[in-house]
Protein backbone atom coordinates (compact mmCIF):
# COMPACT_ATOMS: atom_id res chain seq x y z
CA UNK A 1 0.00 0.00 0.00
CA UNK A 2 1.62 3.27 -0.73
CA UNK A 3 3.96 2.27 -3.05
CA UNK A 4 5.55 0.32 -0.60
CA UNK A 5 5.68 -3.06 -0.68
CA UNK A 6 7.40 -5.87 1.91
CA UNK A 7 8.73 -7.67 -0.82
CA UNK A 8 9.66 -8.10 -4.49
CA UNK A 9 6.54 -8.37 -7.17
CA UNK A 10 6.74 -12.37 -8.78
CA UNK A 11 4.44 -14.13 -10.58
CA UNK A 12 2.62 -17.10 -8.66
CA UNK A 13 1.61 -19.76 -11.23
CA UNK A 14 -0.16 -22.14 -8.94
CA UNK A 15 -1.81 -21.80 -5.67
CA UNK A 16 -2.24 -18.97 -3.79
CA UNK A 17 -0.03 -16.69 -1.71
CA UNK A 18 -0.12 -17.66 2.06
CA UNK A 19 -0.55 -15.44 5.13
CA UNK A 20 -2.28 -12.40 2.82
CA UNK A 21 -5.35 -10.57 3.48
CA UNK A 22 -6.81 -12.10 0.47
CA UNK A 23 -5.39 -15.27 0.40
CA UNK A 24 -8.45 -17.58 2.10
CA UNK A 25 -10.54 -15.93 -0.64
CA UNK A 26 -8.30 -16.70 -3.67
CA UNK A 27 -7.72 -20.29 -2.40
CA UNK A 28 -11.73 -20.74 -2.26
CA UNK A 29 -11.61 -19.46 -6.15
CA UNK A 30 -8.89 -21.80 -6.98
CA UNK A 31 -10.88 -25.07 -5.94
CA UNK A 32 -14.10 -23.46 -6.74
CA UNK A 33 -13.98 -26.04 -9.98
CA UNK A 34 -13.59 -28.52 -7.76
CA UNK A 35 -17.08 -29.01 -7.29
CA UNK A 36 -17.91 -29.57 -10.45
CA UNK A 37 -16.29 -33.21 -10.20
CA UNK A 38 -18.57 -34.61 -7.42
CA UNK A 39 -21.98 -33.29 -8.20
CA UNK A 40 -24.45 -36.07 -8.97
CA UNK A 41 -21.71 -38.68 -9.09
CA UNK A 42 -20.96 -38.26 -5.33
CA UNK A 43 -21.46 -36.54 -2.08
CA UNK A 44 -18.20 -34.40 -0.56
CA UNK A 45 -17.26 -32.18 2.00
CA UNK A 46 -14.70 -29.85 2.52
CA UNK A 47 -13.38 -27.67 5.16
CA UNK A 48 -10.46 -25.86 4.18
CA UNK A 49 -7.85 -27.72 2.36
CA UNK A 50 -9.27 -31.11 3.80
CA UNK A 51 -11.55 -32.74 1.05
CA UNK A 52 -13.51 -35.94 1.88
CA UNK A 53 -16.17 -37.45 -0.84
CA UNK A 54 -18.54 -40.82 -0.09
CA UNK A 55 -21.09 -43.21 -1.69
CA UNK A 56 -23.17 -45.06 -0.54
CA UNK A 57 -22.37 -48.79 -2.14
CA UNK A 58 -25.03 -51.07 -2.78
CA UNK A 59 -23.06 -53.03 -5.62
CA UNK A 60 -19.66 -53.27 -7.31
CA UNK A 61 -20.91 -50.69 -9.70
CA UNK A 62 -20.76 -48.05 -6.66
CA UNK A 63 -17.10 -48.39 -5.89
CA UNK A 64 -15.97 -48.20 -9.72
CA UNK A 65 -18.22 -44.99 -9.69
CA UNK A 66 -16.22 -43.68 -6.48
CA UNK A 67 -12.86 -44.77 -8.89
CA UNK A 68 -13.96 -42.96 -11.33
CA UNK A 69 -14.28 -39.88 -9.57
CA UNK A 70 -11.31 -40.32 -7.98
CA UNK A 71 -9.35 -40.54 -11.25
CA UNK A 72 -11.18 -37.04 -12.67
CA UNK A 73 -10.07 -35.67 -9.12
CA UNK A 74 -6.33 -36.53 -9.84
CA UNK A 75 -6.80 -35.67 -13.53
CA UNK A 76 -7.75 -31.68 -12.16
CA UNK A 77 -4.96 -31.98 -9.74
CA UNK A 78 -2.55 -32.31 -12.29
CA UNK A 79 -4.55 -29.71 -14.55
CA UNK A 80 -4.04 -26.83 -12.09
CA UNK A 81 -0.29 -27.92 -10.67
CA UNK A 82 -1.98 -29.24 -7.07
CA UNK A 83 0.21 -31.98 -6.14
CA UNK A 84 -1.58 -35.00 -4.10
CA UNK A 85 0.16 -37.49 -2.05
CA UNK A 86 -1.44 -40.64 -1.77
CA UNK A 87 0.36 -41.71 1.21
CA UNK A 88 -1.49 -39.10 3.59
CA UNK A 89 -4.82 -40.03 2.05
CA UNK A 90 -6.87 -43.22 3.08
CA UNK A 91 -10.09 -44.96 3.06
CA UNK A 92 -12.64 -45.80 5.56
CA UNK A 93 -15.40 -48.88 4.53
CA UNK A 94 -18.64 -48.44 6.61
CA UNK A 95 -20.87 -51.72 6.61
CA UNK A 96 -20.17 -55.18 7.36
CA UNK A 97 -21.16 -56.05 3.56
CA UNK A 98 -18.94 -53.32 2.25
CA UNK A 99 -16.69 -54.76 -0.74
CA UNK A 100 -14.23 -53.05 0.57
CA UNK A 101 -12.86 -51.95 -2.96
CA UNK A 102 -9.01 -50.80 -3.31
CA UNK A 103 -9.15 -47.36 -4.73
CA UNK A 104 -6.10 -45.48 -6.27
CA UNK A 105 -5.22 -41.87 -6.39
CA UNK A 106 -3.27 -40.60 -8.94
CA UNK A 107 -1.49 -44.03 -9.12
CA UNK A 108 -1.34 -44.74 -5.38
CA UNK A 109 -2.99 -47.26 -3.35
CA UNK A 110 -4.75 -45.39 -0.91
CA UNK A 111 -4.61 -47.13 2.85
CA UNK A 112 -7.67 -48.81 4.66
CA UNK A 113 -7.85 -46.92 7.59
CA UNK A 114 -9.28 -48.17 11.13
CA UNK A 115 -9.43 -44.59 12.42
CA UNK A 116 -9.58 -41.38 11.64
CA UNK A 117 -9.58 -38.19 13.10
CA UNK A 118 -11.46 -35.15 11.56
CA UNK A 119 -11.95 -31.69 13.15
CA UNK A 120 -11.36 -32.89 16.90
CA UNK A 121 -13.45 -36.29 16.26
CA UNK A 122 -12.22 -40.26 15.82
CA UNK A 123 -14.61 -42.13 13.94
CA UNK A 124 -13.90 -45.94 13.50
CA UNK A 125 -15.61 -48.64 10.83
CA UNK A 126 -17.93 -49.58 13.38
CA UNK A 127 -19.32 -45.87 14.13
CA UNK A 128 -19.58 -46.71 18.19
CA UNK A 129 -16.62 -43.42 19.08
CA UNK A 130 -15.08 -45.75 21.42
CA UNK A 131 -11.96 -44.92 20.81
CA UNK A 132 -12.96 -41.03 20.92
CA UNK A 133 -14.31 -41.71 24.38
CA UNK A 134 -10.78 -43.26 25.14
CA UNK A 135 -8.97 -40.49 24.14
CA UNK A 136 -11.36 -38.18 25.60
CA UNK A 137 -10.79 -39.69 28.74
CA UNK A 138 -7.28 -40.10 29.02
CA UNK A 139 -6.80 -35.78 27.79
CA UNK A 140 -9.43 -35.23 30.62
CA UNK A 141 -7.59 -36.97 33.29
CA UNK A 142 -4.27 -35.38 32.35
CA UNK A 143 -5.74 -32.22 33.24
CA UNK A 144 -7.67 -32.85 36.11
CA UNK A 145 -4.28 -34.02 37.75
CA UNK A 146 -2.50 -31.19 36.35
CA UNK A 147 -5.03 -29.33 38.51
CA UNK A 148 -4.70 -31.32 42.21
CA UNK A 149 -0.73 -30.85 41.17
CA UNK A 150 -1.05 -27.24 40.93
CA UNK A 151 -3.31 -25.93 42.67
CA UNK A 152 -3.99 -26.09 46.97
CA UNK A 153 -7.74 -25.00 47.80
CA UNK A 154 -9.45 -24.91 50.66
CA UNK A 155 -12.94 -23.92 48.86
CA UNK A 156 -14.63 -27.32 47.17
CA UNK A 157 -16.07 -24.65 44.74
CA UNK A 158 -12.70 -23.68 43.74
CA UNK A 159 -11.64 -27.04 42.35
CA UNK A 160 -15.50 -27.63 40.73
CA UNK A 161 -14.89 -24.28 38.92
CA UNK A 162 -11.58 -25.36 37.47
CA UNK A 163 -13.18 -28.41 36.33
CA UNK A 164 -16.08 -26.99 34.81
CA UNK A 165 -13.91 -24.78 33.29
CA UNK A 166 -10.68 -26.94 32.05
CA UNK A 167 -11.74 -30.59 31.95
CA UNK A 168 -15.41 -30.26 31.25
CA UNK A 169 -14.70 -28.11 27.78
CA UNK A 170 -12.66 -31.36 26.58
CA UNK A 171 -15.36 -34.19 27.44
CA UNK A 172 -18.03 -32.45 25.87
CA UNK A 173 -16.64 -31.13 22.88
CA UNK A 174 -18.93 -31.98 19.75
CA UNK A 175 -20.55 -34.29 22.08
CA UNK A 176 -23.48 -34.22 19.70
CA UNK A 177 -21.55 -36.44 17.17
CA UNK A 178 -20.01 -39.14 19.50
CA UNK A 179 -22.51 -39.25 22.09
CA UNK A 180 -21.72 -42.56 23.75
CA UNK A 181 -24.32 -44.94 24.22
CA UNK A 182 -22.20 -48.11 25.04
CA UNK A 183 -22.72 -48.41 29.07
CA UNK A 184 -18.30 -48.99 29.73
CA UNK A 185 -18.07 -45.83 27.28
CA UNK A 186 -20.03 -43.69 29.90
CA UNK A 187 -18.52 -45.36 32.74
CA UNK A 188 -15.35 -44.20 31.74
CA UNK A 189 -15.79 -40.75 31.63
CA UNK A 190 -17.42 -40.92 35.27
CA UNK A 191 -14.21 -42.67 36.05
CA UNK A 192 -12.15 -39.40 35.52
CA UNK A 193 -15.19 -37.10 37.58
CA UNK A 194 -14.74 -39.89 40.17
CA UNK A 195 -11.36 -39.63 40.35
CA UNK A 196 -11.24 -35.80 40.39
CA UNK A 197 -13.68 -35.83 43.41
CA UNK A 198 -10.78 -38.52 44.94
CA UNK A 199 -8.11 -36.31 44.64
CA UNK A 200 -8.97 -33.23 46.47
CA UNK A 201 -12.10 -34.69 48.92
CA UNK A 202 -12.95 -37.41 50.57
CA UNK A 203 -16.57 -36.26 51.09
CA UNK A 204 -18.93 -37.55 47.97
CA UNK A 205 -20.34 -34.75 46.13
CA UNK A 206 -23.37 -33.83 46.41
CA UNK A 207 -26.31 -34.88 44.22
CA UNK A 208 -27.15 -30.82 43.78
CA UNK A 209 -23.84 -29.55 42.68
CA UNK A 210 -23.82 -28.92 38.87
CA UNK A 211 -21.45 -31.30 37.83
CA UNK A 212 -23.11 -33.94 39.32
CA UNK A 213 -24.14 -36.26 36.42
CA UNK A 214 -22.51 -37.07 33.03
CA UNK A 215 -24.83 -38.60 31.36
CA UNK A 216 -27.48 -35.90 31.93
CA UNK A 217 -24.73 -33.34 30.43
CA UNK A 218 -23.91 -35.24 27.81
CA UNK A 219 -27.86 -35.32 26.88
CA UNK A 220 -27.86 -31.96 26.85
CA UNK A 221 -25.31 -31.17 24.70
CA UNK A 222 -26.72 -33.65 21.99
CA UNK A 223 -30.23 -31.97 22.34
CA UNK A 224 -28.32 -28.29 21.88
Amino acid sequence: MNNVLSSDVGQAFTGCPQGSVLGATLFLFFIDHLKSIFVGRAHFCIYADDLKTYVAVEKLGGCQQLQTVLDDLGGWCHDVGLNLTPEKCGVMHFGSKNPRFDYLLCGGSLRKLEVVKDIGVRYSPSLNFSEQVRHIAAKASLISNWILRSFALKSPSAYLKLYESLVLPVMFYACQVWHPSRRSDIELLQKCRISFDAGWSSDAILPDTPLYSLQLRLSCGVLI
